[in-house]
């Protein structure tokens, strides 16, 4: 089981680095959920009562200049689509937090697409999730720990 576990996953990181452009988030099994905790708090980030792509979201804090409010993430793995309390322009760089611990969310690795520090959250079940702050930028990183 390991074996076909570790080569499922190597298949989906290759049809993956093929590129995500033209998908449909619903029906590409390249595409799939994540569950993510706070790396500070470790308080659950997911939302169940809002949902994007028909799944539950990942709920943030976020501001923008003066404007403050929530920010919802597709918590599928792949779908960029997410809704927040106000417009942010694009290439906007936004600061994110903990809707909990009001910690701010911050990364050390640099975005692979444009060069800016990503944001971190915990995978529940092992991993980290990496996306980058800044409005249209599609990068994004998973790193999976498989215990």
């Amino acid at each position: 089981m390991v074996v076909s576990l570790f080569a499922k996953v190597k298949q989906i990181i290759k049809e993956t680095s093929e590129g995500l452009d033209n998908t449909i988030v619903t029906t590409d099994r390249r595409i799939f959920p994540v569950n993510v905790n706070c790396p500070y708090c470790n308080h659950t980030l997911m939302n169940n009562e809002r949902l994007i792509d028909n799944s539950p979201t990942i709920r943030l804090t976020i501001t923008w200049g003066v404007k403050h409010g929530s920010l919802y993430l597709s918590s599928l793995y792949g779908s960029y689509n997410s809704e927040t309390d106000f417009e942010i322009p694009e290439g906007a760089v936004v600061n994110l937090f903990c809707p909990h611990c009001h910690s701010e969310l911050r990364g050390i690795s640099a975005c692979p697409e444009c060069d800016m520090k990503m944001i971190s959250f915990k995978v529940r079940g092992g991993g980290i999730l990496q996306i980058c702050p800044k409005k249209g930028c599609s990068g994004h990183r998973l790193d999976l720990s498989l215990n």
